[in-house]
């Protein structure tokens, strides 16, 4: 049996060993970091029981028993290292509590714009969630997705939502909408700033390559975003040059939240990641618009420059199917696939949610008025 030795959560990194538990007497050590998680040999168990003095923390053990945890093979011990890893990132970036004193030079000078009132984005996806016709327990397209969490049928369930790409489309364009309403509206006070205005145009092109925002303003479905569009001109040309590759912005956009969503989830990420940690998070969250976000999200994933092929106008049929079809690939690949033994499961799972627990309660802020104008 494998069992861990040291182990660095959040940094991905572990030495495992092939002992019996409690013992240093191991038939052999292997060393496994992010991201291919490949094992390298070690010769010692004392290079792994030293790492402890670096950080690691001493061994996976249940809480309860104290215990170690034993793993059957090297494929268990990389499903645990890759889950916890991701799980770390549901938590807030660590910053320093002072910085360093700013220079007088980068001061802000020059009236501040007045944000306009702009819909909450949450609120935009309930709404379009009733007009689509979707009940608590729908029938519309799907009416229980809870398989997701189930390997024997999870492939089965991608394939049917990527043949049913064009009957997810309104639900897919509702969301992508909401994340857009969603970053307008918490960045509507500081919109000026380059930062703002630079997330806000990456993004923008994100949804244009996903065929969800026209070049055209008259467009029948252009959003409209009063008060940004004002103080942004989108530079398409430039727009071109941008890359499709930095998947780290999903972290960078405010996440839209149905009132039954957990206010910790602060970022499209957060959401994403929940369903790659928690293996049961679909069983409770098996209705077709909670499943939307993380297609979404894994559309913005594949997306590649060799797919978004429609730079002039939107994106045909055949490239709406092909793009579906990639993200469910990458959900299939990604999900908890290996299986687990249930208090490791129950580990996991229980990490991940205290790790977004450690984010603030953007309902709460909202509801005590901090969000003042922009608050619908």
């Amino acid at each position: 049996m494998w069992y861990f030795d040291s182990w660095a959560v959040l940094d991905g990194q572990a030495f495992v060993s092939n002992r019996s538990a409690d013992s240093i007497d191991a038939k052999a050590t292997v060393f496994l970091s992010v991201p291919d998680l490949e094992p390298v040999p070690i010769g010692r168990i004392s290079t792994a029981l030293r790492a402890q003095r670096a950080g690691f923390q001493d061994g996976f053990r249940s809480p309860d028993t104290g215990e170690e945890f034993e793993f059957d093979d090297l494929e268990q011990v990389r499903e645990v290292i890759r889950r916890a890893y991701l799980g770390g990132g549901l938590a807030p970036v660590p910053t320093p509590i002072e910085g360093p004193t700013p220079s007088p030079f980068r001061r802000e000078y020059g009236e501040v714009p007045e944000p306009s009132y702009i819909q909450n984005g949450g609120a935009y996806y309930e709404e379009a969630v009733k007009k689509l016709g979707v009940p608590e327990h729908p029938k519309y397209i799907f009416e229980d997705l809870s398989g997701l969490s189930d390997r024997s049928k999870r492939k089965g369930l991608l394939e049917e939502i990527h043949r049913s790409a064009d009957k997810l489309e309104p639900f897919l364009r509702a969301f992508a909408e909401a994340s857009l309403l969603e970053l307008a509206r918490m960045n509507a006070k500081v919109v000026h700033l380059p930062s703002a205005r630079d997330t806000f145009v990456c993004w923008t092109h994100m949804l244009r390559c996903l065929g969800y925002w026209e070049v055209e303003w008259d467009s029948p479905n252009k959003l409209a975003l009063t008060g940004i569009e004002r103080e942004i001109a989108f530079d398409w040309a430039r727009m071109h040059y941008l890359s499709l590759l930095d998947k780290s912005i999903l972290f960078r956009i405010p996440c839209p939240l149905r009132r039954k969503w957990s206010g910790r989830i602060q970022s499209l990420g957060h959401k994403l990641l929940l369903p790659l940690v928690d293996r049961e998070y679909f069983e409770m969250n098996n209705q077709v618009a909670e499943v939307i976000p993380a297609l979404f999200c894994a559309m913005v994933v594949v997306l590649t420059p060799e797919l978004f092929v429609s730079r002039l106008g939107l994106l045909q049929s055949r490239d709406r199917y092909r793009l579906v079809g990639r993200a469910c690939e990458w959900l299939e690949e990604e999900l908890p696939k290996v299986e687990l033994p249930e208090a490791v499961e129950s580990q996991l799972t229980n990490f991940a949610w205290r790790r977004l627990g450690m984010n603030r309660d953007r309902f709460e802020e909202e509801e005590g008025g901090l969000q003042g104008i922009l608050v619908r």
